[in-house]
């Protein structure tokens, strides 16, 4: 009886102009024979022998793209399988955790991209999820290449299928079908949707390279690394990891597959892989390049050329409670392969989108809903490496710092492309002697030039862009992709604290509260009898103070959170600016913890009044010893007297210890 692997059935796309090799069962030794024909008869033949087993894979030649659907006859002299309504064209293998699982029916505006998908050729194969609900994750797993698994070929009419689809991927097959159809080209766009949620790298690549001495330290050394003996043993408290484990889904979702060919890897994944350990950034270049390497091996219509495996960055989120680098060590580790592999690899970063969720399904927190743009930017990597559109091959990143006086002057690989902001550069972070970073200021002054700079660092040693795990303020652009996150100093471990609250523009920022949906907090809150609102009308931009009563003092309050440190300990003091007449009597204090002691620290101010500006440039002066906690900043401000009882607070700036 003849049987061919699920992902070799009718309804299936497959690689245009390639040798798809047909895998099954037959009978024992058996002669196999395909047979590909149209509705204007047979167009080519193949055959192969069976083993004792029954195995057969079977090499036949595919046609060039075309909408025009044909039919597949594998025989064995005693039984038929018949493969109907097949195209060939672009095929992708979407790959990954949760971020690439996310599906069109979570999204906002699936009904309108699902209407378009409609009109295009577009098909997509799904590893059959249902297997989750039976015990998926739990295992156990086997440890060797599984010959077949459940999944199910879905064409473009198909509504209800591709509401399950993962939208990145989805989002990205349509936009490849729309720049064929804008040249005029009849070539339909496919992928396999082989991702699933929770899992790392190291799960999804075959046992033989996670074997390898090299490999395998590096799981030991960061302690994820699963013995023989304790395989399939489901660990304490983690009943439902065993998914996890290297190699089992490389062998039960993956080989099932082998014998298709792809002209690409979608990759989103490494949430499962982050840590805050250095260690994390070289092992995840390494597992990359490995993981490249092995699925080109089997999935390259072609070794002579690039093999694309195009990346998207992670989205902000908070994998920890201090300052402490962790979602930019996968971000570095990724962009570190691109550069030493830049035929091979593409990345851009969406730290940019705005954090969007399907607030009735759950789907928050770590699983932003932007899913369609993150398919668009794949999209055009993918039209980049794989298509000969003109432009870089990945997002803008930096390669070199030059020291100038008081700055640090940056250049960056932008393709010929200029840089640009909307707005003055953010996102940038600095530091002198102390290793500690503060927001900076920047200026774009070249093609692909900026200065960075900071008032009250005189030597700067190294700029950081987009590195903490909740950091989202990077505005640099060019070649209509974000600036990549770097950081000049390489060599040791980061600690970035967040500070949006020095900028009054950023009203609000990414922290942390138990709600996961509750992503976006203001960083500046008001004390009682005060409300707050931005003020355009100041140059920069202000936070407005104004009583809500009839009270004459307003004021507001800078709160430490869990994943945002205030990180007051590294700095001598605040300087910031008001805008309000001079007679204003100015009050800040600190709230301290220091071995579970609270207490509160008035200080002195010093301000003075630049009247052309109608402005108070201010400036305190503490000194804190390295255990001392700063929780709350709170600023208050008495306006009697005063015809108008409001005051805006502009920019607050930490001024770093020298040492």
């Amino acid at each position: 009886m003849i049987r061919l692997a699920s992902v070799f059935s009718s309804g299936a796309l497959l690689l245009q102009r390639t040798v798809t090799d047909l895998r099954g069962t037959a009978a024992p030794s058996a002669t196999v024979t395909a047979v590909l024909s149209s509705a204007h008869g047979i167009l080519r033949q193949a055959q192969t022998q069976a083993d004792e087993n029954g195995r057969f894979v079977l090499p036949l030649l595919g046609e060039e793209a075309s909408f025009t659907p044909y039919t597949i006859t594998v025989s064995d002299g005693e039984s038929e399988a018949h493969l109907d309504n097949i195209l060939f064209g672009e095929l992708w293998l979407a790959a990954g955790q949760s971020n690439m699982v996310l599906k069109n029916y979570l999204m906002n505006e699936h009904p309108e991209l699902l209407s378009e998908v409609a009109d295009h050729p577009i098909r997509y194969y799904r590893f059959d999820r249902i297997m989750d609900q039976a015990g998926y994750r739990g295992g156990p797993y086997p440890f060797t290449p599984q010959d077949d698994g459940p999944g199910t070929w879905h064409t473009a009419d198909d509504t209800n299928g591709f509401l399950q689809a993962s939208a990145a991927a989805t989002a990205a097959a349509l936009a490849l079908a729309k720049a064929f159809q804008a040249e005029g080209k009849e070539i339909p766009v496919g992928f396999l949707d082989l991702s699933i949620g929770g899992t790392p790298i190291e799960a999804w690549t075959p046992l033989e390279v996670v074997e390898e001495e090299r490999y395998a330290s590096y799981l030991k050394a960061l302690g994820r690394y699963t013995p023989p003996e304790d395989r399939n043993i489901r660990p304490a408290g983690h009943p439902d990891r065993l998914h996890r484990q290297q190699s089992v889904l490389f062998n039960t979702v993956v080989a099932p597959v082998i014998g298709m060919k792809f002209r690409g890897i979608l990759w989103y994944q490494g949430e499962d892989n982050i840590a805050a350990n250095n260690l994390v950034r070289t092992f995840y270049r390494y597992a990359l390049e490995r993981y490249h390497e092995a699925y080109e091996a089997l999935f390259s219509p072609d070794r002579n050329q690039p093999f694309p495996m195009l990346c998207t960055l992670l989205f902000p989120w908070h994998y920890g409670v201090d300052a402490s680098v962790r979602r930019a060590n996968i971000d570095l580790a990724i962009l570190d392969t691109v550069e030493a592999n830049p035929t091979r690899f593409g990345a851009f970063p969406i730290h940019d989108l705005p954090p969007r969720w399907s607030y009735d399904t759950n789907s928050g927190g770590i699983h932003p809903t932007n899913k369609y743009e993150v398919g668009r930017r794949f999209a055009e990597l993918m039209l980049r490496h794989a298509y000969g559109k003109k432009g870089g091959k990945t997002a803008p990143y930096f390669k070199r710092a030059v020291r100038k006086k008081g700055a640090i002057e940056l250049s960056f690989e932008t393709f010929g492309k200029p840089l640009n902001a909307s707005g003055e550069p953010r996102g940038f972070y600095l530091r002198g002697k102390n290793q500690v970073y503060f927001p900076a200021n920047a200026k774009i002054v070249g093609r692909n030039r900026i200065l960075v700079f900071h008032p009250y660092i005189d030597s700067p040693r190294h700029v950081c862009y987009q590195l903490g795990d909740l950091q989202q303020d990077g505005n640099v652009m060019a070649d209509g992709l974000p600036l990549a996150p770097f950081a000049t100093d390489r060599e040791s471990a980061l600690q970035v604290p967040l500070m949006p609250w020095a900028h009054a523009s950023q009203t609000a920022q990414l922290t942390w509260r138990s709600d996961p949906f509750a992503y976006m907090m203001p960083t500046r809150y008001p004390t009682e009898g005060t409300a707050l609102t931005l003020d355009t009308t100041t140059t920069p931009a202000a936070t407005r103070l104004v009583p809500t009563g009839d009270k004459k003092t307003v004021g507001m309050v800078i709160r430490a959170e869990r994943t945002m440190p205030l990180a007051l300990a590294h700095c001598t003091g605040l300087a910031f600016s008001l805008f309000c007449r001079p007679e204003v009597k100015i009050s800040v204090t600190l709230t301290l913890r220091r071995r579970g002691v609270v207490t509160r620290r008035s200080l002195t101010v010093t301000a003075d009044y630049r009247p052309l500006h109608g402005r108070l440039d201010c400036r305190t002066a503490f000194r804190l010893t390295p255990d001392t906690e700063v929780t709350n900043v709170t600023f208050t401000f008495d306006t009697t007297g005063l015809l108008a009882p409001t005051v805006a607070v502009g920019d607050i700036i930490p001024i770093p210890k020298k040492h």
